[in-house]
């Protein structure tokens, strides 16, 4: 049983690793809407602080 978690823990590692490789790739290809996204993202943040104050 212990060498199954330990599969699974190291099976989920490798899923999340994957997970962010192709996020980062994506993010680089499309430049534009990267930057569009964390701005409007960031915008909505600072909106929110600034209302819940």
């Amino acid at each position: 049983m212990f060498v199954w978690i330990v599969g699974q823990i190291d099976y989920g590692f490798n899923l999340m690793s994957n997970y962010v490789k192709i996020a980062f790739r994506s993010l680089i290809r499309t430049k534009g809407f990267t930057a569009i996204n964390i701005i409007g993202q960031a915008a909505a943040m600072l909106i929110t602080l600034w209302v819940d104050s």
